[in-house]
């Protein structure tokens, strides 16, 4: 199992999460979590391991034993490694949830805006009906004066 980076998500890039689609922000951490996930049955597994080496180390000789002691201590290593990992993975699933959250904000304020701006658009559009109407009045009256003052 490697437990390097994936290199489905590159983290050298400089670029902001802001600039993800939000699906793309939700299939990191899907993929985060799963991530997380394996390592923890990976440490439960390296766990189990461990409360078994004195066992195993009673019914085994001197090279076992050393054998036994340095994969021990690789496997230790790889755990402290693991527990490293989930420990960088859960703070950046902790900063992309509250971007997320900001970015949800963000969204509600956007939309509230647009709902004033959709008002505001149609008080300007009945004001717009309202003036054709009254022009239309006035050049009516204009066109019977001008007709009364031929008349004349």
């Amino acid at each position: 199992m490697d437990c390097g980076t994936n290199d489905k998500f590159d983290h050298s890039s400089s670029y902001s999460v802001r600039d993800l689609p939000r699906s793309e922000i939700e299939e990191r951490l899907r993929f985060y979590q799963i991530e997380l996930d394996k390592k923890d049955e990976l440490i439960r597994q390296m766990t189990k391991l461990t409360t078994n080496i004195p066992v195993m180390q009673h019914f085994s000789t001197s090279d076992t034993q050393t054998y036994s002691h340095e994969k021990f201590e690789e496997i230790r290593m790889k755990v402290e490694k693991l527990q490293h990992t989930i420990t960088e993975n859960k703070e950046m699933m902790h900063e992309k949830n509250i971007t997320i959250n900001e970015l949800r904000t963000e969204c509600d304020a956007i939309r509230l805006e647009n709902v004033d701006h959709l008002k505001r658009i149609e008080e300007l559009e009945n004001l717009l009906v309202e003036e054709s109407h009254k022009i239309r009045a006035y050049k009516q009256t204009e066109d019977q004066q001008n007709l009364v003052i031929k008349s004349l």
